[in-house]
């Protein structure tokens, strides 16, 4: 055998056919495991509420553009576009799950139905019923109250068949009760917060066993529950529907949870168009005072100049220069009417009470830009409406968004104020070309010159009056109209298959986990133990040599191998003996240390009963205790005799080697330890053992040394000097893993020569006889 270790050990990849004896011999771990998941599952379908699924499906109306053509013939394309609708913008279906989705309108929904409270009457383990619609009590409890809540509580009633007591507690969590008390009579009132009610229902059958029980939640917290069991999306990318899921184990609540939030989401559509259209309302008619005022006072300049320059009928005077000069009329109105409207946006955003308010006119600006930014202004503006209707100033939201309009408000007065100039850069331009005009008709009287001019303003001031009036009748329009945002393509309807719980699949998910955890358990058991049990867990420790094992001994006599012996145990020494014999291939090798880690692993009595084996086949063979500290060869073979090695060793005298040994047999000798020695590592080094050792090799055929454990002494590795080999003895459920590793160190140092592992103490079971007992 071959001197060559290293301290390589072997890997912990997943042995299949291993696990699969291991699985064969504990079939009852697959059997219980999946009875067990078999049965749990049994029970979770006779706990667990068969789940429906609910549909909804809904169309989003997109709003109609409401903008009629000019404002007139002077007006041209300038008013085209002003409308309502303009202001307000359809939106696109995205923006409007968003809003069906949001919590506001999910809180309005849960608030209406009440799903902040769930009622349940417990008749047994496996049998509740949960109400909804048709509870026999009810538990009212202020709003306020349902508004601050944090955590929630349970409020549980006890009703005795036959009994007039009637027990109500509060509790929260599983052993706190807040409240306890007990009646005789309907409604109780219980002393929690701000007084909680619990009353009777037409549904209440007095005298009737109850074990009623209410969970009762704060709206937020119901909410935040639904959000996450809500499913909201496109019900098709080419259309505007937006189909709406929900899973409940009631059906009716389904529908009205899913029907009830499309009512809420059309009701919100409708209270934000009417707020948008009252505040064009509010505009248009402060500017309709301030214009009708304006108008009024340019007729009545018209009446006083003719009058005052009896003029009858000047407008057939000057058609001629009239219609000469109608085009730059036209310019100038329209450039005049840009300015107006521009200046009424410039001095409604400059107003400080306009801050927060809608921006009325978006169109008709000469500057698209400048639409299109108030448009968005507008958007963010009724955000911060609708937020303000359910938020708190403090709400972080909606002081993000406020700081978002301040920085936009800063931008568009820029925008409108370089657009104004604009415009009035225009409209200068337009005076001048007109001023030209007019130096050519210097001889036209300065009365018709100055006729016009008033004409003029008077002709502004009215179309700007029919103007406004005309979008007055718009807002009133829309104020009346009560058309929902959304129609409902498909009211909300349940399936009548559950879709929960799934039977068929549980009960193979339970079988297959049943299966699963013996397995995880069994390998491990076998990865994360720090011992081993087997000849095949030793192997997977280490690529030495394993010999053979031995299994338990179960009759009291030490020595197991004799003459003529069939035991179990007996033929697993014979089979060890052939073992060590291929290992060490003969020749001049007859030095066999046997050692282990520490004691109680059985080595001495591996040693005993493998040179009893090694001497039946008719070699001479001895046996030698060198464990001086704790010596046992004498014991186990009941030598009484006080000589032994020791007193040879410490002796002075040559006495003769012949006295050292007893005959146990006719091919077994036996050297004992003898008494333990004051310095056991100074006598295992002395020269005169190595001269015994010298002369027993050349008279016996097999020697074998007896020797101390190797993690607890350093005595055996001195012996090494004069051994041929080492037989390393591990029991089973007993030595560590680690101390397989610390003697392939020590093999590989040259601690130890030619390493052989044999595992003691296995379970007995039957063994057979083939040529594959070896594994190097």
């Amino acid at each position: 055998m071959e001197e060559n270790y290293s301290t390589e050990r072997r890997n912990d990849n997943v042995d299949i056919a291993a696990l699969w004896r291991i699985a064969r011999r504990n079939w009852y771990l697959f059997a219980g495991s999946v009875f067990v998941c078999v049965v749990l599952v049994f029970c979770y379908l006779k706990i667990a509420k068969p789940q429906y699924a609910i549909s909804a499906d809904i169309l989003v109306n997109e709003d109609e553009d409401q903008g009629g053509g000019g404002l007139s013939s002077l007006m041209g394309n300038v008013s085209g576009g002003f409308s309502l609708s303009g202001m307000i913008g359809g939106g696109s279906v995205n923006d409007e799950i968003l809003v069906i989705s949001s919590h506001s309108l999910i809180r309005e929904m849960v608030q209406r139905l009440e799903l902040n409270k769930t009622y349940t009457n417990k008749k047994s383990f496996f049998d509740k019923v949960e109400y909804y619609g048709n509870s026999p009590l009810t538990v009212n409890v202020p709003e306020s109250m349902l508004d601050t809540l944090v955590g929630g509580f349970v409020v549980k009633v006890q009703v005795d068949e036959g009994s007039p007591k009637i027990k109500a507690l509060i509790t929260k969590g599983f052993f706190s009760t807040l409240v306890e008390t007990e009646a005789t009579s309907f409604p109780i009132k219980l002393d929690y917060g701000e007084g909680i009610v619990v009353d009777t229902t037409r549904y209440y059958i007095p005298g009737q066993e109850l074990r009623f029980v209410a969970h009762v939640n704060s709206y937020d917290t119901q909410t935040e529950i639904l959000e996450k069991r809500l499913v909201i999306d496109l019900s098709d990318k080419k259309a505007n529907g937006i189909a709406l899921r929900i899973e409940d184990t009631n059906r009716s609540r389904g529908k009205d949870i899913l029907n009830t939030l499309i009512e809420c989401y059309n009701e919100d559509a409708i209270l934000n168009k009417n707020l948008k259209a009252q505040n064009m309302l509010t505009f248009i008619d402060e500017r309709l005072s301030t214009v009708e005022n304006e108008l009024h006072e340019a007729e009545r300049v018209i009446e006083e100049y003719k009058r005052k320059n009896d003029l009858s009928d000047i407008d057939t005077e000057a058609q001629i220069i009239l219609e000469s000069s109608s085009q730059y009329r036209k310019l100038l109105l329209e450039a005049e009417t840009q300015y107006s409207i521009i200046s009424m946006v410039d001095s409604f955003l400059n107003k400080p009470e306009n801050k927060y308010s809608l921006v009325p006119i978006t169109t008709g600006l000469p500057d698209k830009g400048a639409a299109e930014a108030i448009n968005e202004y507008n958007k963010l503006l009724l955000e911060r409406m609708r937020l303000l209707r359910t938020a708190k100033d403090s709400n972080l939201s909606l002081r993000t968004l406020t700081a978002q309009i301040d920085a936009m408000r800063g931008n568009i007065l820029n925008t409108v104020s370089k657009a104004k100039e604009s415009s009035e850069i225009a409209r200068d331009d337009l005076k001048k070309q007109e001023a030209d005009f007019k130096a050519r008709l210097r001889g036209f009287p300065e009365q018709e010159r100055t006729y016009m001019d008033i004409k003029r303003n008077q002709l502004i001031k009215n179309e700007l009056y029919t103007f406004l009036m005309k979008r007055r009748e718009e807002s009133a329009m829309t104020l009346t109209a009560t058309s929902p945002k959304c129609r409902i393509v498909n009211e909300a309807y349940s399936k009548d298959k559950p879709v929960a719980p799934q039977t068929m699949l549980l009960l193979f998910v339970a079988f297959v986990v049943g299966l699963i955890l013996p397995v995880v358990y069994l390998y491990g058991k076998t990865i994360f133990t720090v011992k081993f049990a087997t000849k095949g867990d030793l192997r997977r420790l280490t690529k030495l040599p394993v010999a053979g094992e031995i299994c338990h001994n179960t009759s009291d006599d030490y020595v197991v191998v004799k003459n003529g012996s069939t035991s179990v145990v007996s033929e697993l020494f014979r089979l060890l003996r052939s073992n060590l014999q291929l290992v060490l291939g003969g020749g001049d090798k007859k030095v066999l240390m046997v050692t282990s880690a520490g004691t109680g692993e059985g080595k001495s009595f591996v040693s005993l009963n493998l040179a009893y084996t090694q001497a039946l086949t008719g070699k001479r063979t001895l046996l030698i205790d060198l464990n001086f500290r704790n010596p046992q060869i004498a014991n186990y073979l009941g030598i009484k005799d006080k000589g032994g090695l020791t007193p040879y060793l410490t002796s002075e005298d040559k006495a003769d080697k012949a006295v050292l040994i007893q005959k146990q047999t006719e091919w077994l000798d036996v050297i004992t330890a003898g008494p333990v020695p004051p310095n056991p590592s100074e006598m295992l080094l002395s020269d005169r053992l190595d001269s015994l050792m010298r002369d027993l090799r050349e008279k016996y055929d097999c020697i074998i040394l007896d020797t101390a454990p190797v993690e607890r002494i350093a005595d055996t590795f001195s012996l090494t000097r004069f051994t041929d080999a080492t037989l390393y003895v591990c029991r089973a459920n007993y030595t560590q893993k680690n101390s397989i590793f610390n003697a392939i160190d020590f093999a590989a140092e040259g601690s130890l020569k030619n390493l052989i592992f044999v595992l003691n103490d296995t379970e007995v079971k039957e063994y057979g006889y083939s040529d594959k007992h070896m594994r190097r």
